[in-house]
């Protein structure tokens, strides 16, 4: 069977397109602790401000983030916990901080393993077709 690429033109309707961008943006621990600290910053927490940082992901699955700082160096460990939607805010802030471009109306998912953290960017486009196609024909041996 022979495809026309004309043949939706000829008929009224316009050809259309569609293309999906799939892109992830994968930040190891060390990285998320500095994305997750730059939020907490312009939140006004104090735990930016704290000293020897550790970040570890939680074994219980939900996908939180506890991040544990001292507020001076004869205090006790406090912890901080982060769920899903503090990461997944602070890895955008974090774009937006660098100037990694983030498309508005994509579709954003966060990905947290015990290794660090990944926000997922999935962007459905559609757009016109070109009509730069030649009709495809079958070669006959």
């Amino acid at each position: 069977m022979a495809v026309n690429a004309g043949d939706d033109v000829a008929q009224g309707g316009a050809r259309r397109i569609q293309v999906k961008d799939e892109r992830a943006i994968r930040m190891p621990l060390e990285g998320l602790l500095e994305a997750l600290l730059a939020l907490d910053r312009q939140k006004n927490g104090w735990m930016w401000r704290g000293t020897d940082h550790a970040i570890s992901v939680d074994e219980v699955g939900d996908g939180s983030v506890t991040i544990e700082a001292r507020r001076s160096s004869q205090s006790d460990p406090q912890r901080m916990r982060c769920d899903r939607a503090f990461v997944a805010a602070a890895l955008i802030n974090f774009c937006f901080i660098m100037r990694i471009p983030l498309p508005r109306t994509a579709r954003k998912e966060i990905e947290i393993t015990p290794d660090g953290a990944a926000l997922i960017i999935i962007n459905d486009i559609q757009g016109p077709g070109l009509n730069l196609a030649m009709p495809v024909r079958s070669r006959k041996a």
